[in-house]
Order: structure tokens, then C-alpha cells, then sequence
């Protein structure tokens, strides 16, 4: 099972929702929001590329006006954090997304560059580890209904052990 859409072939089959899904659906909310101008803060590597493909797709199919993009290796979203900060003059919101398990700390990095935009993200931020945070307090993220999941959780549960 994955999410990456490269590798879905007979018998290997995409589970959850794609990152690229998040970022149109978010993006498109945040327009119908009246949001024209989008910067966004995203790590290198496979997730972060597909992930700023989109984000930039979505600028241009939406008509946004695209505001400064940082990129940061792993680890390193405090010093990313700081350098967009500088950056973010005309920006109204800020597009953050990270890897599951770093996206905690990849919001306090927002907050600790002191960064008060409206925040956009993916379902990565869909876990209690980074919805505590106080800087995605009021942002706006694609995830599904957790009901329906946790349903089939349950029901997995029940049959499986």
C-alpha cells in the first residue's frame, strides 16, 4: 500500500489520499477564501518535491499570486522558518506541509520564527501530535472525516486482533 501514485501497478494499491489531492483541495478552499497570495515552507527530498510541483500547479490553475517558497533539508525548519519570515511582505498565507512524523516540529519552527499568517497544510498535520501545536491553531488542512476511519479501524481490530 502506498499514496505515492508512481509506484500504483497491479497489486500494489494506492491507500489514503494522495499528497497531491490534499494540496488541490486546500489550495482551492483557501482561494474560495479570498487568499491571493501563497507562500509556503517545504522540505527537500521525494514528498517535498511532489508536494511543491502541485502547490505551484495550483497557483497558476487557481490565478494566486505564488509568494516566496523555502525549502530545508531534514532538520533544519527553524533556520527555513526564519529565513521565509523575512520574505513573507506581501504573502496572506502560508502553505506548510512536512513529513508525518516532523511535521510537530516543523510547526514550531513557524512559531518560533514568529510567523502569524493563515496556515494551509495535507493531512499531515491530521494527528494529535501536531494539532496541539499553537501555530496551526485556526489553519486550514485536507484530511478526511476521522469517523469513517475509525470505523474500519475498529472493525479491522474486531477481526484481526
Amino acid at each position: 500500500f502506498s499514496n505515492d501514485t508512481s509506484v500504483a501497478q497491479p497489486g500494489v494499491y494506492l491507500l489514503s489520499f494522495t499528497p497531491q489531492t490534499d494540496v488541490v483541495r486546500v489550495m482551492s478552499f483557501a482561494a474560495s477564501r479570498g487568499k491571493r497570495t501563497i507562500a509556503a515552507l517545504l522540505p527537500e527530498g521525494a514528498y517535498g518535491n511532489v508536494i511543491a510541483a502541485e502547490w505551484q500547479q495550483q497557483i497558476a490553475r487557481l490565478g494566486l499570486n505564488q509568494g516566496p517558497l523555502q525549502r530545508y533539508a531534514p532538520g533544519r525548519a527553524t533556520e527555513a522558518a526564519r529565513a521565509l519570515a523575512a520574505q513573507l511582505t506581501s504573502a496572506d498565507s502560508l502553505f506548510v506541509t512536512d513529513q508525518t512524523d516532523a511535521m510537530a516540529s516543523t510547526a514550531d519552527a513557524i512559531a518560533a520564527a514568529g510567523i502569524r499568517l493563515q496556515l494551509l497544510g495535507t493531512g499531515t498535520w491530521n494527528q494529535l501530535s501536531v494539532l496541539q501545536k499553537p501555530a496551526v491553531q485556526g489553519g486550514w488542512f485536507a484530511a478526511p472525516e476521522a469517523s469513517g476511519f475509525n470505523s474500519f479501524a475498529e472493525r479491522y481490530r474486531r477481526r484481526f486482533n
